[in-house]
């Protein structure tokens, strides 16, 4: 009786732990994919988004619920969820957000009404922008980079397959990652920890997705870009947009929305366009969809630049917070075109979090040492947005292709060839490595080394670097090099070398130790180059170069 009673205990403990997974597929009414759809459960910041084709997931502990269905244009859909510990599969339909115009009647000389809802969410900005002083809260972050359009040749190079990212038509995903951070924040200090980090092709990695970096917040007065870009509700805003209301409706809270067109005034002016959703009464964004044209940007190379962001309400409080942030981008680089995303889901928000003294220090921005050690069973049960199954195949893919490239038969074989000497490197310099002990040296020709100036007359000049590398991320490490001079006027080597020592993989101290002789200019900035001053001086009898003789010895730690 007893052996039961504990294995009834241990089933129920189980039982208590585990969590289903709520999933589907988020469609419009003619079947089209939704894509970033923010699905939420109502009152809470818990949630997910929809991915690139309409997909999601999101995992709940049994019980029961109501998620939401939000995106930007089109009507809320609320659900009631009965979750138990089997996988509940959900697909929904939403409908294009059907507004309200004709209650409202607007005179052929009269200001639209959508200057009076603007003008009361400006008062409210500072309000707003203010609004949680301080919070914690989870922040997952994706970021996939596509590439098309891709030569077989740049300038004469070859640029092969960039390992292994382009297919036969080249193209493909050039980046794709993942990561998961707590953000603090307390007045005008931040401190964002990543606790995961994923990058495709690359386990020892450390992906650069930060939460802090992309905070556009358009409760600002402007958005930096290439320009500072005047938010739709900056102090100034009414001298950069027209506004047009295009329509009422009612959120899951019975709360009012005023859709509103923004429409910039000039067309190269640092202005956004699209929509903004202001709460009626509170004056707040309820969510907003607004591009970047080039001419707007200056940014010549952007083919688009669009975000999209979706606000929920605190439970117990009056506010709202960032729920969704996706980040959609265009290029156009000498023909070779990049389309690619950086979607954050914002989560799990404590708004009266506590923080000990010293909390916030000159650390802002602090990667776990295991973070990137995270194996496919921990994504998988934390990623809230699932993935495609492009990105799922490019996981496969350049994970298995990683893997062939650190076999050492693999390794030893590339190097034998690298390192061959043949009459090129005569010129060009020569380089050795051995990649399996993470060792590489490069040698600069003498020949491509000669140079002539008024102290030395004619100079050989003979320079070495290298790199050894202690670890699989190839943080800790030693670098190394020297480098000879032979004035043949002067007939005077001249030799210096240096040591520098970077013992830690978590943070930057290092030590340096130089010394030696060497001839330098007196402006350290080298205003002329060695090789201009060559030919002034060889053909057009002028030096400008002043040189002093250096002997040195330097030892520094940081």
């Amino acid at each position: 009786m007893r052996t039961l009673n504990l294995t009834i205990g241990i089933f129920l403990l189980i039982i208590c732990d585990i969590s289903a997974q709520l999933n589907g597929v988020v469609t419009d009414t003619d079947g089209e994919p939704l894509p970033y759809v923010s699905i939420y459960v109502q009152n809470t910041s818990r949630g997910t988004t929809s991915n690139a084709v309409g997909a999601y997931e999101l995992s709940l502990e049994p019980g029961s619920y109501k998620v939401n269905y939000r995106f930007v244009g089109y009507r809320t859909e609320t659900r009631q969820i009965e979750v138990g510990v089997n996988e509940v599969e959900l697909n929904i339909v939403l409908e294009t957000q059907a507004t309200l115009l004709n209650e409202v009647v607007i005179a052929a000389d009269a200001e639209d009404p959508a200057y009076a809802i603007i003008r009361k969410a400006i008062q409210k900005r500072e309000f707003y922008n203010n609004y949680f002083p301080s919070y914690s809260c989870d922040v997952y972050v994706k970021g996939n980079q596509e590439i098309s359009n891709v030569p077989e040749k740049f300038m004469g190079q070859e640029i092969g397959d960039l390992d292994g990212a382009l297919d036969s038509n080249r193209q493909g995903i050039v980046y794709l990652s993942e990561s998961v951070s707590r953000l603090h924040i307390h007045e005008e200090n931040y401190k964002e920890v990543i606790m995961s980090s994923k990058i495709s092709g690359n386990d020892q990695g450390y992906s650069f997705n930060s939460a802090k970096e992309m905070e556009f917040n358009f409760y600002d007065n402007t958005i930096s870009l290439e320009r500072q870009m005047v938010t739709p509700l900056a102090d100034n805003a009414l001298n950069y947009y027209n506004y047009r209301l295009e329509g009422t409706f009612y959120d899951e809270r019975g709360k009012l929305i005023n859709d509103i067109a923004v429409i910039p005034r000039r067309s190269r002016d640092p202005v956004f366009h699209g929509n903004i959703y202001i709460v009626e009464d509170e004056w707040s964004i309820n969510s907003l969809k607004l591009g970047v044209t080039t001419s707007a940007s200056k940014v010549y190379v952007l083919d688009s630049l669009n975000f999209n962001q979706v606000y929920i309400p605190i439970e117990r409080t009056a506010g709202y917070a960032l729920f969704s942030n996706t980040i959609t981008f265009g290029l156009n680089i000498f023909g070779v075109k990049f389309a690619g995303l950086f979607g954050g889901i914002y989560s799990n928000y404590n708004i009266s979090p506590t923080f000990e003294a010293g909390f916030f220090d000159n650390y802002v921005h602090i990667v776990e040492e295991d973070s990137n050690e995270r194996d496919s069973a921990f994504w998988e049960d934390i990623r809230p947005l699932p993935l495609t199954l492009e990105e799922q195949q490019d996981y496969r893919k350049r994970d298995s292709i990683g893997i062939a490239r650190k076999d050492p038969i693999y390794l030893d074989s590339i190097d034998r060839i690298n390192n061959k000497f043949g009459l090129g490197n005569l010129l060009g310099g020569y380089s050795y490595q051995k990649q399996k002990e993470h060792f590489y040296v490069d040698i600069r020709s003498p020949l491509a080394g000669i140079q002539y100036n008024t102290v030395q007359g004619y100079n050989l000049n003979l320079s070495i670097d290298g790199r050894k590398y202690y670890d699989e991320e190839e943080t800790r490490r030693i670098i190394f090099g020297g480098a000879a001079s032979y004035g043949f006027s002067e007939n005077k080597v001249r030799v210096n070398s240096y040591f520098i020592y970077r013992p830690s993989r978590i943070n930057r101290s290092q030590i340096t130790l130089r010394g030696g002789t060497d001839i330098l200019q007196f402006n350290r900035q080298e205003p002329i180059s060695n090789t201009l001053n060559s030919i002034y001086s060889l053909f057009l009898k002028d030096n400008y170069a002043k040189y002093f003789d250096l002997k040195f010895i330097k030892l520094q730690y940081r």
